[in-house]
């Protein structure tokens, strides 16, 4: 320790330092030095490279249980009040227990610090119990809580740990929001700093909005999610081997064990518990890990939901909150990473920015129809009121039948988007073309946003003339006939089929014939959406459906049956892209097959005179 190249490594690699210096209590009560393992190997991977490239450190950490996330911040937060002078951190807990846990932790760490490389003692700071002042290197640990804020005001950190914030619960005096606001007040945005929120998910709330929030890059805090699949302690051995075999020479003793494992085990799973076992496989679950997974599950009882939310292998699943999904996991997941190699999953568009006409309704709206791009492409996850292609429109009318435009009609607010009080208007072009050859129909592209009824079904007739004169197919539904926005639904349709003819009709052509007034637009009801629901998953068990739009796949993941047998999208969530995709995917079953445009005949001038003279006819002949 004594030597300057040992002063130097512990400085600078956290990983030996921490196996040198930093004590922790294990589960079972031990005193150990901590050895980082793998999913805290990949926390200190993204740590290091922020503080090495000299940048700020701001972190969600979702977390699945006991694998040590807490444990590594702290001990990290240990080591950078070690190595530099006057840094401060803070703890910001959802009660006290949890604030008093972390003066525990560091108490021990400074009690068992090696004598070698100094000594760590710390004293209250201005008579407070909740503040500490570390007298070696003069940083501060102050812990506080939502319902005893007091420690963290009015000072400033270096080093900032959010704990169990999924817990955080808003009070009459403080919301979780602004106490969060508060914290980042604290913290500089500089080089050096870190900020760190962890949690267990514990259902859409504060933390499932913060996490969104940098899924859409608005917050400048990245991501890291570690799930159960990838920790070590979760997984159990295969034919009283040790752990895992893939870590044993390949032998055919090893493969005979998982041949084995796979036909006995697996092989007599039901078919949902197969079809999430395949999941986890795709995911990059060890066998190991699945056979710990299932054992766990069946052992402890647990519902299916429970499990997702303690024992997460995904994200999504650690803010699932109830077990009444509509789409399995495992087919909204093929649509992220692709039905078919080929084919490929979602993806940014290709083009960004909306429709245009001579008009922007009636004589002109359908003439010189163009794509208008954005200067400056946003990301697909944050467009608004844009039109994303990903999938340029046909140069030429080859094919009949060919695309489906499906509207479903929101609200027409326009003011902050990130606000909850209008559903999303959403027009969705779908191409058939190859479903005739057993190939999947496919999203081309997408219009999201909040625009007036009227202007929202012409821009729907614009795209649809311009995507090969598509099928146009609006949603109306008692809600919407009953609100001041969808009242005027049949009214605009009406007078839009009098400028473009190709308008989903529910009315048959006989009965119209015969005078019964025309039903224009897709009914939905209980009973109809029952239909689409039951529809669109056999259409994404079969790999019938490729999306574009990750926005779209989360819907469809957030998509639930209510208790009283309804369906829609949980709470805090929106549906209106899910409504488009299962709408086209009903009304593509409904519609003739799509078909090549037969050629007209061409003729030579000669052919021509021949023609006219009516030499071809079956009477001269």
């Amino acid at each position: 320790f004594s030597s300057a190249l040992a002063q130097l490594l512990l400085y600078e690699d956290f990983e030996l330092w921490a196996a040198t210096a930093n004590t922790i209590t294990t589960k079972d009560g031990r005193e150990v030095k901590l050895r980082l393992n793998s999913a805290q190997q990949r926390l200190n991977l993204a740590a290091e490279k922020a503080r090495t490239n000299g940048e700020a450190l701001r972190v969600n950490l979702l977390k699945c249980r006991q694998y040590g996330g807490t444990t590594y911040i702290r001990s990290r937060f240990n080591w950078l009040q070690w190595r530099g002078r006057n840094i401060s951190c803070a703890v910001a807990a959802a009660n006290k227990d949890q604030a008093a846990h972390a003066i525990g932790m560091f108490n021990t760490f400074a009690q068992r610090f090696p004598p070698e490389l100094g000594t760590i003692t710390a004293r209250p700071y201005m008579r407070s119990q909740n503040v500490l002042r570390i007298r070696e290197t003069g940083g501060l640990l102050a812990v506080g809580s939502m319902p005893a804020p007091e420690a963290l005001s009015g000072k400033t950190f270096r080093l900032l740990h959010c704990t169990e914030i999924g817990k955080w619960e808003d009070t009459q005096k403080l919301t979780a929001e602004k106490f969060m606001t508060n914290l980042n007040s604290t913290v500089p945005l500089q080089a050096g700093t870190e900020i760190w929120r962890e949690s267990t998910a514990k259902g859409l709330n504060f933390f499932h909005t913060e996490w969104r929030r940098a899924q859409e890059s608005e917050a400048g805090y990245q991501n890291i999610f570690v799930g159960t699949y990838q920790i070590e302690e979760y997984q159990a051995s295969i034919a009283g081997e040790v752990r895992a075999l893939a870590a044993q020479p390949l032998t055919e003793a090893t493969v005979e064990a998982y041949r084995r494992f796979v036909e006995q085990y697996i092989g007599r799973m039901s078919d949902v518990e197969r079809g999430y076992a395949e999941l986890m496989w795709q995911l990059g679950a060890t066998l190991e890990s699945i056979k710990w997974y299932f054992g766990y599950l069946r052992k402890n009882s647990l519902d299916w939901w429970r499990m997702m939310e303690e024992y997460p292998n995904t994200a999504d699943e650690a803010f699932q909150t109830t077990g009444r999904r509509a789409f399995e996991k495992r087919y909204t997941h093929q649509l992220r990473v692709g039905v078919e190699e080929s084919l490929g999953g979602v993806r940014e568009p290709v083009f960004v920015g909306d429709v245009r006409g001579d008009e922007v309704k009636r004589e002109g709206a359908l003439d010189n129809l163009r794509l208008a791009p954005d200067p400056v492409k946003p990301l697909a996850r944050s467009g608004y009121n844009k039109l994303m292609a990903w999938e340029l429109p046909p140069k030429d009318g080859a094919y009949a039948n060919r695309f489906i435009v499906a509207v479903d009609i929101g609200g027409t607010w326009a003011g902050d988007r990130r606000q909850r009080c209008s559903d999303f208007s959403v027009i969705g072009v779908f191409d058939r073309q190859w479903t005739a050859y057993n190939m999947p129909l496919r999203c081309v592209a997408t219009w999201r946003g909040h625009i007036d009824v009227d202007l929202l079904a012409w821009k729907a007739a614009q795209l649809a003339a311009l995507w090969g004169n598509a099928t146009l197919v609006v949603e109306r539904n008692y809600q919407k006939l009953k609100d001041s926005e969808g009242n005027h639904i049949q009214t605009i349709l009406q007078e839009l089929k009098d400028y473009y003819d190709n308008i989903y009709c529910e009315t048959p052509p006989e009965q119209i014939r015969a005078g019964v007034p025309a039903r224009y637009g897709f009914w939905t009801s209980s009973g109809s959406k029952q239909a689409m629901v039951d529809n669109f998953i056999a259409v994404l068990r079969e790999g019938m459906y490729v999306e574009r739009y990750e926005l779209a796949v989360d819907e469809l993941d957030s998509f639930e049956r209510k208790e009283d047998g309804t369906y829609g999208a949980m709470s805090g969530h929106k549906d209106d892209l899910v409504i488009t995709r299962m709408m086209a995917a009903l009304v593509h079953e409904k519609l003739p097959p799509c078909a090549p445009i037969p050629k007209a005949p061409t003729y030579s001038p000669a052919e021509e005179e021949f023609h006219r003279a009516g030499a071809g006819s079956a009477a001269v002949v």
